[in-house]
């Protein structure tokens, strides 16, 4: 994936966006930091101006590049070699119960001298596969 990963990332695009037509153009794309460095250079390279993502910057999100019109950005949990293609219009939270979270909390605890919060989430998230896409080098 190092060497071609623009024309991947290029390609991946097109292809989402023809099998799933414009519901299926893809929201982000997220990868591991060893293939971020190798990203960033190969597209300094070979188009001179990289363009941010002037909105996730905003929010407080440096890393993150436009292309094709999709955001592009590293993040801690993608494992080494890889990249998720994410279309978030796609996806859908499912929730049981009234609210997003519930809390408890806080309580004292004497033995660890602490005050202890608990925060769960009873839900899950449904999305289909056909608007998501994974890379991964298998050579």
């Amino acid at each position: 994936v190092k060497d071609n990963i623009i024309d991947a990332l290029m390609q991946a695009t097109a292809w989402m966006t023809i099998t799933a037509g414009e519901e299926g153009q893809l929201s982000m794309y997220m990868m591991a930091r060893d293939l971020w460095y190798s990203y960033k250079q190969k597209l300094e390279a070979r188009f001179r101006i990289v363009q941010p993502h002037k909105q996730s910057e905003d929010l407080g999100f440096p890393d993150t590049i436009i292309q094709d019109g999709v955001l592009v950005r590293t993040e801690f949990d993608v494992p080494a070699g890889e990249i998720y293609g994410i279309n978030i219009n796609q996806m859908k939270l499912m929730i049981l119960g009234e609210g997003l979270f519930k809390a408890d909390g806080p309580d004292w605890d004497p033995t660890l001298l602490a005050w202890l919060f608990s925060i769960r989430f009873y839900g899950n998230v449904q999305y289909s596969p056909k608007y998501f896409c994974k890379f991964k080098a298998y050579a």
